[in-house]
């Protein structure tokens, strides 16, 4: 577990919330709005969040996407989440895939989720049962990780507490509330891979399908047998909230690698108009985006994210 990198911004400590001018502050949800924020321990099965399946040509996905990751605002993940664009406030939806199916074949979910948040402009959280708080808020890049005691954990179930707390009103929060209030950064287990669609494609991500056949012999081996597909029935969004312009669940097929296979993968890739991690280099709770090579000379834009301990990952702009 590393601590935030230092060239980031810090994470602000309670009292400094309280001291900034509250008109630049984000408004606290509404009563409505926090009658939704815990919504009970949901059904996490095979899911990521559906993305907002916009039929639009691969120039403006792109372009859409890169400006999301080229923002200190982003934490880019396609995951078990929904969010709705114009200042209302979702909770984040849970996908439900086939009874007992794990998120990816041989491997358990690591926490089953608790509650969780999301405003668009404001970002997302993620209470596990496990005690792990997971947040990522606009104004920093990343995901960051606490620790919430037995305490903590029983009053966000009981709705005394609310994900929102967490991520800007951390004055509300107890300090019984807490096992480890120091912040660190995310350290996932493993990533997703996933390719984004081109001029032709509906969707902005599209499966890897046969595409590890195509790529150089050194990539083969460490690829095969990775794919796995993500499900999830609701609709959501990523990049560009559009709620109108929903899709099936059809699911999207990335690869679902460890931290060195993505890192000996990203070697052999360039990043996509400047934007992204250098060759070689994945970000440990950050997005990238990189083009392969395949053996015949097509380049293939793909998408790196880091997983959840729930099995998703979330595609988070705004």
């Amino acid at each position: 577990m590393t601590m935030l990198v230092p060239h980031r911004p810090r994470v602000r400590e309670a009292d400094e919330w309280e001291e900034q001018d509250r008109d630049d502050r984000p408004d606290r949800p509404s009563a409505d709005d926090e009658a939704v924020l815990v919504a009970g321990p949901p059904s996490v099965e095979d899911g990521v969040i559906s993305d907002a399946r916009r039929r639009r040509r691969r120039r403006r996905r792109r372009t859409g996407y890169t400006i999301a990751l080229a923002a200190s605002a982003v934490a880019v993940a396609l995951g078990a989440a929904t969010l709705f664009g114009g200042g209302g406030s979702d909770p984040i939806r849970v996908a439900a895939g086939p009874a007992g199916s794990a998120w990816f074949s041989g491997t358990e979910r690591e926490a089953g989720v608790v509650a969780r948040w999301s405003r668009i402009h404001m970002g997302w959280v993620y209470v596990y049962e496990d005690g792990r708080l997971l947040w990522h808020p606009d104004r920093i890049p990343g995901i960051v990780e606490q620790h919430l005691s037995p305490q903590g954990l029983e009053l966000v179930r009981s709705g005394e507490l609310t994900p929102f707390s967490f991520l800007i009103d951390w004055g509300s929060v107890p300090a019984g509330a807490w096992s480890d209030r120091m912040p660190v950064e995310y350290l996932p287990t493993h990533y997703a891979m996933c390719r984004l669609g081109d001029g032709g494609d509906a969707e902005p991500f599209v499966d890897v399908g046969d595409l590890v056949p195509r790529l150089p012999a050194t990539l083969q081996p460490i690829l095969a047998g990775t794919e796995r597909r993500f499900t999830d029935r609701n609709a959501g969004m990523s990049f560009v909230p559009d709620p109108s312009a929903m899709a099936s669940a059809r699911g999207t097929e990335c690869f679902v690698v460890t931290r060195a296979t993505a890192t000996a993968v990203w070697a052999t890739a360039r990043p996509i108009d400047g934007v992204g991690a250098t060759a070689g280099e994945v970000p440990q709770s950050e997005p990238a985006l990189g083009v392969l090579t395949t053996t015949d000379g097509a380049e293939v834009e793909m998408a790196i994210h880091p997983v959840l301990p729930h099995g998703g990952w979330i595609a988070w702009g705004g």
